[in-house]
Formats: structure tokens, C-alpha cells, sequence
């Protein structure tokens, strides 16, 4: 079953709270990508292991994010926009807490994987959802708004990390 798209409404509060939602995914999703960077040298040593292991953390998650990328495009025809987005944030929220409880290098990039899945669904979705909820005249602001979201997390992604490690 279909879960149906036409819930977005011309509501001006509900396209606000559409567009909040869908950024913080967003800027969680790309935070993500930029945080890990800051923390490779520490999961190293608590690992005991080089640097040729420890770039799978961060390539892991790129390559099933641009893997799932295109494909999200398909699902959410198929399934529907909300659908998707709520189940790549579930598998995002889901590939975080298992980087929380990696004891390996191996788990580690695994449950990375699962954040990349999530995230390369995250992204597409999400802009599609706010292109629909708001009109044409409001889209500009509203996407304008989204691009912040990913401009703020790049820039705090490394500084979020160092807090984090240090």
C-alpha cells in the first residue's frame, strides 16, 4: 500500500514544519559525512589499526550513500515521498546507534554503511518533499532555507567532531 503523498496541504504553518523536518534530516545527513573526518586518527588507536582500515569508515558511508542515491528516486514513486523519508531517517537513526556500539573496525564500517543507505535517502527525498509542499512563488525561500541547512552542517561538521573527540 501506497502511502499517499497528497497529505502536504497549502497550510502556511504545516509547509514551515514540512520544511523544518526535512532540514534537520538534512542537516544531520551531511553533518554525518563531515564529523567521522575529525575522529579518524583517535578510532585508529581505539582500534589498533592503520589508516588503510580506518578509511573504509569514511568511504563506506559515500559509497552506499551514492549508491542509493539514484535508486531512492524509483522507491519514492513507487512508495511515496513520506514513506522513504521516514524510512531512510529509520535507517540513518538506526546506522548511528550501531556506530554507538561498534567493538570493531568491521561493525564500525557496517553500521556506517547502514547511515549512508539512509542518507542517500534522506537528501533526494527530502528536497522533493519541499519542492511539493510549498508553491512556486515560496519554493525559493524554502529551498533557499534547505541550502543553508547543508552549508551550516558542513561548517560544523569538523568543530561538532572535535568537541565529540576531545
Amino acid at each position: 500500500m501506497r502511502w499517499n503523498d497528497s497529505l502536504v496541504s497549502n497550510s502556511n504553518r504545516y509547509q514551515w514544519f514540512v520544511l523544518a523536518n526535512v532540514m534537520f534530516g538534512t542537516f544531520m545527513a551531511v553533518l554525518d559525512a563531515t564529523v567521522v573526518n575529525v575522529a579518524v586518527p583517535d578510532m585508529m588507536k581505539a582500534f589498533g589499526v592503520g589508516m588503510s582500515e580506518m578509511e573504509w569508515v569514511v568511504s563506506g558511508y559515500m559509497l552506499a550513500f551514492a549508491l542509493v542515491l539514484p535508486a531512492s528516486s524509483w522507491f519514492a514513486d513507487r512508495y511515496g515521498n513520506k514513506l522513504l523519508y521516514f524510512v531512510g531517517l529509520f535507517m540513518f537513526t538506526l546506522g548511528s546507534f550501531l556506530c554507538s556500539l561498534s567493538v570493531s573496525e568491521h561493525m564500525l564500517v557496517a553500521s556506517r554503511i547502514v547511515e549512508g543507505m539512509g542518507a542517500g535517502v534522506i537528501q533526494p527525498v527530502g528536497l522533493t518533499i519541499v519542492t511539493r509542499a510549498f508553491p512556486p512563488e515560496k519554493r525559493g525561500v524554502a529551498l533557499g532555507f534547505w541550502g543553508v541547512a547543508i552549508a551550516a552542517s558542513v561548517s560544523f561538521g569538523p568543530i561538532v567532531g572535535g568537541f565529540l573527540v576531545y
